[in-house]
This record gives structure tokens, C-alpha cells and sequence, in this order.
């Protein structure tokens, strides 16, 4: 026992463990073909739907997940169909080719669904449901769903909170959340999960300490199952429990290793998650925070603590906002300052007790109204940066520095901020002369690309 804790102590063990796992990666991404079936129908159980009154999303599960679009002919249908999770269905319609981006840097479908384990998608024509569910969870699934839809004027904040479902979100709302750099606030989260984990251990705290610690995984297994596996749910669901494994065995293994080791696994188990953006900021502020605990821990007031929590927080994420969505906002750690405490204390918890006490809508959508309403005030005094996108190189390079400026204070702080520039400037200054053929579903466009280098350089000369 002893030989294993002291292996399990050996940080390189660790870094051995990842390089393994993201070699696996490129390999399976670039080598292995996944194979799907050509047939015209799809049989399996219902596992996620989405209506939206017009358009009817799920995703089925057989041997593998399948995405499914059904479109309703009319209102008499969607009230006759009335699907359920775990109903066990067919659905006869056309397979949707899975098409990479064909224009460069923008969001990439495929690799968003293989993120998901959905290799397939079917527009149907029909579905039938060949028998009802008979799955324990599910049944409590569907209850939950149920007695959240009783919540009418705020059940698609309640939904996302409870099961992770955001679709049905006003997507304006959500694009502004996006924009004052808030939008992790409303999937589900270490913060989520820390609050309802911490309530269950308050309730159990006179019980022993191995029962209450089994009672309190047991239902974050069932919480992961009913947010159908969300990447976030499952890093922090995970890493919970693997923290209680370290802690009730003494193993006393450093928490940044648990968080390599965990996202090694999960790697290995599906490498398209490197292109979930969910999991990758999950994952990569983790990391960081728990390896800069040392310094969040300096700062005794609450206050300056989530303000260099939340400066911290913006910097790591920085190039993974740069890279996917091309632009981040300056006052992003004050408006997380703002409603961090808000959505912790006040959304999250109401929206929980609204979900046990549905005659509390009314009182719920007040507060959600007034959190809409402050963050469409906020979007008009937002300061946004635009970017290129990044090589992975300088990237490499920025968290290097960021990590030297955390532990070493007596560096010059400002190289954080030459970098930021350099990211800025880069791609539209030194980036070579190019000429990229476009798909953009009508034709083809031609795009003639010059840097300012070369644009100063030969206007001077013409003239």
C-alpha cells in the first residue's frame, strides 16, 4: 500500500499519463474513421428532446448517439407525439452528412456533435414509439422535467440549473451573457455542484464521515446521468469524487495531479472533447486556480479575493476566448465580480426553490427579470477587444508567462500586457500574404490577404 501511495505521490507519473493520452488524441483524430450506419431508420431511447414549438431536437441512443430533427406538420401532432426520456422509438427519415466548417476558423458542427458522441444525424420523416420507458432514471427524470414545466414564466432558467438544458434560453439574452464574459455562470459547474455538495454534507455531518461521502457521490452520479453527461458536469462531478477517494484513503495526492489524471482518462475515452469549449475552459481554469491556490490564498478579505479570483480567471481564459469566439471584454472581471455573488447566492439558490415550490414563479421571474434587464443595461458599457485568431505556439508562450507572473511576483507585470498586444497585432501586422478560396454556400469567394508589413512596404514604394 505504501509503494502505491508513492507512485500515486509522483507527479511526473502524471505528465507521463497526459502525454500519453493527448499522442492518443492526435492519432485518433487523424487516423481513425469513425463508421456509421447508412440505413434510412434509427431505433433507440430517448435520452435529450427539445421543442420548440415548431422543431423537435433529440438525441437517441442504440449502439451510439444519434441527432435527430423531426419538424411537426401541425399543432394536433406535437400534442399526439408527446415523447418521453427513455421512450423507445424509430425514426425513418434521411442521414444528414456531417460537413467539416468550409470556411476556416469558424465553428466546426462535426467536431461539436463527435464532442457530444453524436457521430450521426437524421432529419425524420416519421417517428413511432414502440414502447414506453420503463428506466428508473429516466422515470425520475421525466418528473423533474414535468414539475419544472409547472414553473411556466421561468422554467427555461430552472431547466438549465437543474438538467443543463440552456437551449431554450432567449438566444439574445444569451448572446449578452456571452459578450460581459458571464455566460459559465448559467451551465452547470464546480460552483453548482460545490453548493448542492456542501448542503448534502452539512445535512449528513453527524453521520460517518465514508457513508456520508458515498451518499453525497451517489447523487452527483445521478445528477451527471440526468444533465445527460454534460463535459463540465462530468469534470466536476468526477473530481469531487476523486477528491473524496484521496481524502477518505489518505492518499495525499496533490489536486492539480487528480485534475491531469481525470483529464487524461477522459481524453482516452473520447479525444473529440478537446474541441468542446465547455470542457476545455472546465478544465484549463481548474487547473490553474488549484496550481495559483497559494496565491489566491494570500488575500484573507473576501472581497480581494474573488477580484484576483476573477482577474485570474479572465487572464486564463483569454486565448481560449480568442480562439473561439475572436474577441474578449475588458470589464469582464468587474461584471463577474458582480454577478458571481448574485447568480450564487440569490439565482441559483431561489431557482432550486422554486423548482420544489412552483407557486414561487412569480417571485423567481421578478428576479430573473431584473437579471435580464441589469445585463442588456450593462451590454451598452461593454468594452470589447477583437482578435485573430491565435497560433498554439503563443499560446504555449502566454501561459508560461502568466504562470512565471503568478509565482515569481517581482516580475515585471507589464509583459502580461505586451502579450496581450502582440496577440492583438500579430496576425494583421506580420502574418504572411495569402490567398485563402472560400465556400460560402452560394459560390466561391477568393480572399486576398496582406499584412500591414507588406502594405507599408509597397505603397511607399509606389509612391
Amino acid at each position: 500500500m505504501k509503494k502505491l501511495k508513492t507512485l500515486l505521490q509522483y507527479k511526473y507519473l502524471y505528465y507521463i499519463i497526459l502525454s500519453f493520452s493527448l499522442l492518443y488524441c492526435v492519432f485518433y483524430i487523424n487516423f481513425i474513421d469513425i463508421k456509421t450506419s447508412n440505413s434510412k431508420y434509427v431505433k433507440g431511447i430517448v435520452i435529450f428532446k427539445n421543442d420548440d414549438g415548431n422543431k423537435l431536437t433529440m438525441h437517441i441512443k442504440n449502439k451510439k448517439k444519434v441527432l435527430v430533427n423531426y419538424y411537426f406538420k401541425n399543432d394536433n401532432e406535437i400534442k399526439k407525439l408527446n415523447l418521453k426520456y427513455g421512450d423507445y422509438i424509430k425514426i425513418i427519415g434521411t442521414k444528414d452528412e456531417l460537413k467539416n466548417n468550409s470556411v476556416f476558423n469558424l465553428f466546426n458542427y462535426k467536431k461539436y456533435l463527435y464532442s457530444n458522441r453524436i457521430y450521426s444525424s437524421y432529419t425524420a420523416n416519421k417517428i413511432i414509439k414502440i414502447k414506453n420507458n420503463h428506466n428508473l432514471i429516466f422515470d425520475l427524470k421525466n418528473k423533474i422535467s414535468e414539475r419544472i414545466n409547472k414553473c411556466k414564466k421561468t422554467k427555461n432558467y430552472i431547466r438549465t440549473f437543474i438538467i443543463g438544458e440552456k437551449n431554450n434560453i432567449n438566444y439574445e439574452i444569451k448572446e449578452e451573457y456571452q459578450k460581459l464574459g458571464i455566460s459559465h455562470l448559467f451551465s452547470i459547474s464546480g460552483m453548482h455542484i460545490g453548493l448542492i455538495s456542501g448542503f448534502i454534507l452539512f445535512f449528513l455531518k453527524n453521520t460517518n464521515k465514508i457513508f456520508k461521502y458515498v451518499v453525497v457521490d451517489l447523487i452527483l452520479i445521478f445528477f451527471m446521468i440526468i444533465t445527460n453527461f454534460s463535459p463540465s458536469v462530468i469534470r466536476t462531478v468526477l473530481i469531487f469524487i476523486l477528491l473524496s477517494i484521496n481524502k477518505l484513503f489518505k492518499l495525499n495526492i496533490k489536486t492539480n495531479y487528480l485534475i491531469l489524471f481525470l483529464l487524461s482518462i477522459l481524453l482516452i475515452f473520447n479525444p473529440y472533447f478537446i474541441y468542446n469549449i465547455g470542457f476545455v475552459f472546465s478544465f484549463t481554469i481548474c487547473f490553474f486556480l488549484v496550481s495559483f491556490s497559494d496565491s489566491i490564498n494570500n488575500y484573507n478579505n473576501y472581497f480581494k479575493k474573488m477580484l484576483y479570483v476573477s482577474f485570474l480567471s479572465f487572464l486564463i481564459s483569454i486565448p481560449i476566448l480568442i480562439n473561439n469566439f475572436y474577441q474578449i471584454s475588458l470589464l469582464s472581471v468587474i461584471y463577474n465580480i458582480i454577478y458571481i455573488p448574485f447568480v450564487t447566492f440569490i439565482v441559483f439558490p431561489f431557482g432550486i426553490i422554486t423548482f420544489i415550490f412552483p407557486f414561487l414563479d412569480n417571485y423567481f421571474f421578478i428576479v430573473i427579470n431584473f437579471l435580464e434587464k441589469m445585463t442588456l443595461y450593462f451590454s451598452k458599457y461593454n468594452i470589447i477587444l477583437y482578435f485573430s485568431k491565435q497560433n498554439i505556439f503563443l499560446i504555449i508562450i502566454y501561459y508560461i508567462l502568466l504562470y512565471i507572473n503568478v509565482y515569481y511576483p517581482s516580475f515585471k507585470k507589464k509583459v502580461l500586457l505586451i502579450v496581450l498586444l502582440f496577440f492583438f497585432y500579430f496576425n494583421n501586422y506580420y502574418c504572411k500574404t495569402n490567398i485563402t478560396f472560400i465556400d460560402v454556400s452560394q459560390g466561391d469567394s477568393i480572399l486576398y490577404r496582406f499584412s500591414r508589413y507588406w502594405r507599408k512596404n509597397n505603397l511607399s514604394k509606389e509612391e
